[in-house]
This record gives structure tokens, sequence and C-alpha cells, in this order.
């Protein structure tokens, strides 16, 4: 539970000292990329799965990250 609690503010900390460096739509975009790099985390680090359904989410997520940025 400490782990996690002092990673989280650890990460917080970061993004907030970055996010007013970015532009609204760009830190939205990031930010919907978390779910992303949860699961690539817990793939490298926990030696957790990676299913065909993950990786479909995955597509459609940065897709829809990429669509986001353009406008």
């Amino acid at each position: 539970m400490v782990s996690g609690a002092v990673t989280s503010a650890l990460a917080y900390a970061l993004w907030y000292q970055v996010l007013p460096e970015l532009k609204t739509a760009t830190a939205a975009n990031v930010q919907m990329t978390v779910p992303l790099w949860a699961a690539l985390m817990a793939w490298v680090f926990l030696g957790e799965g990676v299913s065909v359904e993950l990786l479909w989410a995955a597509v459609l997520v940065l897709g829809g990250v990429l669509i986001g940025q353009k406008r």
C-alpha cells in the first residue's frame, strides 16, 4: 500500500509540474493513455499476460489519441 501511495504521489507531482506546459487538447490526450501505461507496466514488472482484447483496446485508444491530436 505504501509503495502504491508513494508512486502515485510522485506520478501526480510530475504530472502537475508538466501540465502547465501542455495545450489542453494534448493534456487530455496524454491522460487517455494512462490505462495503456498501466497495462504496459503490469506486463513488464508483474509478468501480466497480454490478451487479444488488450491489444485491440490499445489500438482503439491510440487511434483515438491520434485523431484527437490532429484536430
